[in-house]
């Protein structure tokens, strides 16, 4: 499964960090990530290469989890015309994607990149929200609402019976 990526560890706690210039940046765009392959390998920009073809990719930018203690960070908005060789691929690219840590981070990067863009905005008032200084959350500087990412966890189970799978 994507999401068995040992012997790398992945935190998805939030806190404030700025990227240097070797930081890995996802973009995302409509269910596609910006990457390259080199020698088989899956290459995410680094921000340095970002920074230089963004103007504001300063503003733009959001630290999202980190993977054996590397910062991983995110462009919130539109999406940019691809840059430095990168190219934007499908999603579903990532599921046989090498080395497999990346891909899951490619894939997590996105559900995030694309939660912060549907949370622009106040569900209950309309304002603008701003993200907030301690925490994962998009909070309403008008009606104080405050909005986390959705968790939808999900389970399959096959019960057998006698060799035989039980369907109800």
């Amino acid at each position: 499964m994507i999401q068995d990526i040992a012997p790398h560890t992945y935190h998805n706690e939030y806190h404030t960090a700025e990227p240097s210039d070797g930081s890995p940046v996802f973009i995302c765009g409509n269910r596609t990530v910006l990457l390259k392959i080199e020698d088989s390998q899956l290459v995410f920009p680094l921000w340095k290469e970002v920074r230089a073809s963004l103007p504001d990719a300063s503003s733009r930018c959001r630290f999202l989890f980190s993977i054996d203690g590397i910062d991983y960070f995110g462009i919130i908005g539109d999406a940019p015309q691809p840059f430095c060789g990168y190219t934007y691929e499908r999603l579903s690219f990532l599921r046989t994607a090498q080395p497999q840590h990346l891909a899951y981070a490619g894939m997590v990067a996105h559900q995030l990149l694309d939660w912060y863009l549907t949370s622009r905005f106040c569900g209950a008032c309309g304002a603008e929200n701003i993200h907030s200084d301690t925490e994962r959350a998009m909070v309403c500087p008008v009606c104080g609402r405050v909005e986390y990412p959705r968790i939808a966890p999900a389970v399959i189970v096959g019960i057998l019976h006698n060799g035989k799978l039980l369907i109800s």
